[in-house]
């Protein structure tokens, strides 16, 4: 791996609802490797496909900080290249924009509840 990595906090409030909600339809453990996913399909202009946003009851929609330490050279020199109060942000519109087209899953895929 690489030596130069990168720590962030992505910041999820109760505005990032579609984030938190496709966040809690994976599997444990899998948000980061997702995160990173979508940023190198950013970086370097490919498609990726996303597992769908599963609909849940009961979703608790407070604000967190998720620690995110990113080892890969091209995502760590992306970020390093973004203003720190903007990381957060900037990584947010990224991941919605995978979330919400074609580029990742297509809008309207979420699941209905029973």
């Amino acid at each position: 791996m690489s030596e130069n990595k990168c720590n962030f906090h992505l910041y999820l409030g109760k505005k990032d609802y579609e984030i938190l909600q496709w966040k809690n339809s994976l599997p444990p453990k899998c948000f980061k490797y997702f995160v990173e996913q979508i940023l190198l399909s950013y970086i370097n202009g490919y498609k990726i496909m996303l597992p769908p946003i599963q609909a849940q009851k009961n979703i608790e929609f407070k604000s967190m900080p998720i620690h995110i330490v990113i080892q890969n050279e091209q995502i760590a020199s992306f970020l390093s290249q973004l203003n720190s109060g903007e990381k957060s942000k900037i990584v947010k519109e990224i991941i919605l924009f995978y979330i919400n087209s074609e580029e990742g899953i297509k809008r309207g895929c979420v699941l209905p509840l029973n």
